[in-house]
């Protein structure tokens, strides 16, 4: 959530400082799966059944966990499928 909330370029300084041979951050960061467009479109189709009402900071905090849950369930059924070839 945070890679996404930030400046693009500083994401991608980031993510090359940070970058090793690590398989899960090596998928999470693959343009293939795209991980922050799974979180901008959980967050848009949250803010749309919501009508566009802005958020309180105690509500925003619950959201962002609940898209974190929602994205990490999405990845994991992608990386089970990615590691047992079947890529359907």
């Amino acid at each position: 959530m945070a890679a996404v909330d930030r400046d693009p370029g500083e994401r991608i300084f980031d993510l090359l400082r940070t970058y090793d041979d690590d398989p899960a951050r090596a998928l999470a960061t693959s343009p293939d799966i795209d991980t922050a467009a799974l979180v901008r479109a959980a967050r848009l189709a949250r803010l749309e059944a919501r009508g566009f009402r802005r958020l309180l900071p105690a509500e925003a905090a619950n959201e962002d966990e609940a898209v974190c849950a929602e994205v990490g369930q999405r990845l994991a059924e992608r990386y089970r499928r990615h590691l047992s070839g079947n890529r359907k």
